[in-house]
């Protein structure tokens, strides 16, 4: 699915958000230098974000994400400075190429090669629940692209990052579906999609969400799955099963998420994650170790 329709799909998803977590958001293009009063808790972290490779950056209720576009070499200097950074941990993530974006109203495009995250305010709130911190680490996290001009064989890592796959990320963000805050549950849905929605494992976690003790998380389920475009026509069993005695709020949700699985177009190969990327990154990290 295209990235606006993701974005489209998020909106969607805001009406759901519960009152303890809403707020407001700011953008910005380009690669302005931010705010250094806005960043003094986190020593060392300005030169990272402001990296002259940057394109796009986003601000929501604290959790901030700052996108790059650039080469192994600007990568590596990125590296460079991110393992400068003073924190408990200092994670970096490799993912398939590519990596896409849009702006809040959808009118612009950024493909980039890393992103950085950032996470406080009232996100790290969320952070400090039941498995809130699988999605919304206290500490600072990279992720990265391989393929096009990033290649894995001119990374270089300094030792004090904790370099793992876009896999470990996804087993920790399924876990937070499990958590007994009803919070961490509904918007772990959305979070676990957005990391990859081509991957039928996940869709059959949040899938199973459609059973929750809670309306509201079932509601989030139900509009997440919708993000899966036609793939999720694996799921409309489901989907239909949980429309059965729901409530207005539940059947809206689901009326709104077949709709959009129903009219999704065939996903084209070159929008899914390479198989052979994802397998590669796998096996660099093994030889690693």
């Amino acid at each position: 699915m295209h990235p606006k329709s993701l974005i489209g799909i998020t909106v969607l998803l805001a009406w759901l958000v519960p009152q303890c977590v809403r707020g407001a958001g700011e953008e910005e293009y380009g690669n302005g230098p931010v705010n250094a009063a806005n960043y003094v808790h986190r020593p060392g972290i300005l030169a990272v974000v402001n990296d002259t490779h940057r394109v796009y950056r986003w601000w929501v209720n604290g959790h901030e994400q700052f996108f790059y576009r650039g080469d192994s070499i600007g990568l590596n200097s990125a590296l460079e400075e991110f393992a400068k950074v003073e924190a408990s941990r200092r994670e970096v993530v490799l993912c398939p190429a590519p990596g896409k974006t849009v702006s809040f109203d959808q009118s612009k495009e950024f493909v980039f090669q890393w992103k950085l995250q950032l996470v406080g305010g009232i996100a790290g709130h969320l952070g400090r629940r039941d498995r809130g911190q699988d999605l919304w680490p206290t500490y600072p996290r990279m992720y990265v692209f391989v393929g096009g001009p990033i290649q894995l064989t001119e990374l270089q890592f300094p030792a004090n990052l904790s370099v793992i796959s876009l896999s470990e990320i996804k087993a920790r963000y399924r876990m937070g579906l499990t958590s007994s805050s009803q919070d961490v549950r509904g918007l772990a849905c959305a979070q676990l999609a957005k990391l990859d929605h081509f991957d039928l494992q996940s869709m059959k976690v949040i899938a199973a969400r459609l059973g929750d003790e809670s309306v509201w998380v079932r509601a989030n389920a139900a509009t997440t799955l919708a993000m899966f475009g036609n793939l999720a026509v694996h799921v409309k069993p489901e989907l239909l099963a949980a429309r059965r005695n729901a409530d207005q709020t539940l059947v809206g949700a689901i009326e709104r998420a077949l709709q959009i699985i129903d009219t999704a177009e065939a996903v084209h190969p070159s929008e899914r994650p390479s198989a052979q990327a994802m397998n590669a990154i796998e096996v660099f990290l093994k030889n690693r170790k």
